[in-house]
């Protein structure tokens, strides 16, 4: 992966508005993938320039991750993003955590989730969506479910203006977790013959090393009940 490189948020503003992607310039930087272009913003963006980057990509075809976290955005350039996001082609990820955006914002781009046949991940921790917004989104997220579109990642924790009893369970509804493209368990099993290590007798040892603890904590649970009783 190319080093990253930070510039100006109104370096990067000026760059995308006038030169056509792809453009030569240190602000976009090649992933790790091999695929993925992305544009990762200056913190201090504010809307001014953030709007001129969501005019920018209504017409780009080559950034596919779009980072603007924490760059002091509001709905005024979320809502602005989410509509270049209707003509982009390219974006799949998108990451808005730690900015003043909410319910406008998220509304939004709930329209697009529902049926993007691009959109992979969405990024919207720590900001200010509340229930109205979690509620739009979820619909969202069940249409985009039910088509069985590519969106597998949506993190939405932390948003404090989704609230009540029932915020638990709803901030829950809308959280999609990147799907596991490994078994863990097997691949280290795999690895383990490769070490010279008998899988079957460290499965063995842990099982009688289990059953050995488990009878230590009866033991200890009958010499307790047989104190209460003699108490």
């Amino acid at each position: 992966m190319a080093g990253t490189v930070f510039v100006t948020a109104r370096a990067v503003a000026f760059v995308l508005a006038i030169f056509p992607l792809p453009a030569t310039g240190n602000w976009l930087l090649q992933c790790s993938s091999c695929v993925d272009q992305a544009l990762y913003a200056d913190q201090k963006m504010g809307d001014e320039d953030a709007l001129k980057v969501a005019e920018a990509l209504k017409t780009n075809t080559t950034v596919t991750l779009l980072d603007l976290t924490g760059c002091e955005l509001t709905d005024t350039s979320g809502v602005a993003i989410a509509e270049a996001l209707k003509t982009n082609t390219t974006i799949s990820k998108l990451k808005l955590d730690n900015n003043g955006v909410g319910d406008p914002t998220i509304i939004a781009l709930s329209e697009i989730l529902a049926t993007s046949t691009v959109m992979e991940e969405l990024w919207f921790q720590v900001c200010k969506m509340t229930n109205a917004g979690a509620e739009v989104l979820k619909v969202a997220l069940e249409k985009s479910d039910a088509a069985e579109l590519p969106l597998h990642t949506c993190y939405v924790g932390c948003n404090f203006g989704i609230v009540g009893e029932n915020s638990f369970e709803l901030t829950s509804s809308i959280m999609r977790y990147p799907p596991q493209q490994k078994d863990i368990k097997s691949d280290f099993d795999e690895l383990l013959p490769l070490l010279g290590i008998d899988i079957e007798k460290r499965n063995a040892e842990f099982e009688a090393k289990q059953a050995e603890e488990a009878a230590k904590s009866k033991e200890i649970a009958t010499q307790t009940d047989d104190l209460a009783v003699a108490g």
